[in-house]
């Protein structure tokens, strides 16, 4: 997701070592094994970038300068014929045929029109995943996929395979660009919908931002296009308003979009401004931010003045927008 490449050194499981389905190898027992021993403690398994499990980007690893090799690596799985990397083409799953020389080597497009065949080789080690869910007793829902601003199209077919959604950063939408994939009108079912994450400013720092820079009423339209009627059901912001009216008529859109999981990161339950941690640096700050020991306390009291995400109101806001969608759905009984 950094157009500048970011060389992180994870060594790539070897794929001379998958072995088959009748006779697996090193790398297929080992994952079986890290697998089952999380799923022995954790209800689910969160996958940060599973383009690594399914067509990772490599690079060569005796190049002095690593941001260099990166910058210049290729797709595991997706190189037939890449000239700097002619070793790949042995791996390569994706036909010559099939790769758009239009575009660069890392972008979404570069791969297309894959069979049925080629997306169960791209999804030999996610499926493994899969199965040992399933062995578990866990059910698919139970996999959240870190797929951010890019999915490539070898991840895209794999995780549609398994019915497996992206995730959507609200706070990161585009409102000038109906195309953006953060928008909340492209949730799916499958998808994991939330106001940001421990990478990104909190949706409070954005909402203030938004206000300041005079962005309230497009927010406000945005919003209201979303709703039955055109007009934001609940809390709505104004351009005079303040960040917890706008953060409520964010969240209530998100519950009531199609994606039927949705996450909220502690800084965003709590309204905190601070930054968890600020990616592709390093410094004394990251990582550090933790609740207040009294954090129900101060939840209760800021939650009266709208300074903190109220999920109960919100979830009630949300719920009349749906029965207002869907007259059949509405609830005999008081919410």
């Amino acid at each position: 997701t950094n157009p500048e490449g970011q060389p992180w050194g994870f060594t790539v499981l070897d794929p001379r070592q998958y072995g088959s389905e009748q006779s697996p190898g090193p790398v297929a027992s080992f994952v079986r094994a890290r697998l089952d021993r999380v799923l022995e403690e954790c209800d689910g398994i969160r996958i940060d970038h599973p383009h690594g499990w399914i067509d990772p980007w490599v690079y060569r690893a005796d190049t002095a300068d690593p941001l260099e090799a990166v910058q210049h690596g290729a797709r595991l799985f997706s190189s037939p014929d890449a000239a700097e990397h002619p070793a790949l083409a042995g791996w390569a799953i994706a036909r010559a045929d099939q790769i758009d020389r239009d575009v660069e080597p890392h972008a979404d497009r570069r791969v297309g029109g894959l069979d049925d065949a080629q997306v169960e080789a791209y999804g030999r080690l996610f499926s493994l995943i899969v199965e040992r869910l399933q062995a578990h007793g866990r059910p698919r829902t139970s996999i959240a996929c870190e797929v951010l601003s890019t999915m490539p199209y070898p991840v895209q077919r794999v995780l549609d395979r398994f019915h497996l959604g992206r995730f959507r950063v609200t706070s990161r939408l585009k409102l000038d660009d109906p195309t953006d994939v953060y928008r909340i009108e492209h949730a799916r079912p499958a998808d994991w919908i939330m106001l940001g994450t421990h990478d990104t400013a909190t949706v409070w720092q954005h909402a203030q931002e938004w206000i300041r820079a005079g962005l309230a009423p497009d927010w406000t339209r945005y919003l209201a296009s979303l709703a039955p009627g055109g007009r934001v059901v609940g809390p709505a912001p104004s351009p005079d308003g303040t960040a917890g009216a706008l953060v409520a008529s964010l969240f209530t859109a998100m519950l009531a979009s199609e994606a039927r999981n949705v996450s909220v990161f502690f800084a965003d339950l709590f309204g905190m401004t601070e930054r968890y941690n600020r990616p592709g640096t390093t410094n004394a700050e990251n990582w550090r931010l933790r609740v207040p020991v009294d954090f129900e306390a101060q939840y209760e009291a800021r939650r009266r003045s709208g300074s903190v995400l109220d999920v109960p109101r919100c979830l009630a806001a949300a719920s009349r927008q749906g029965a207002e969608q869907d007259p059949s759905s509405r609830s005999s009984g008081p919410l």
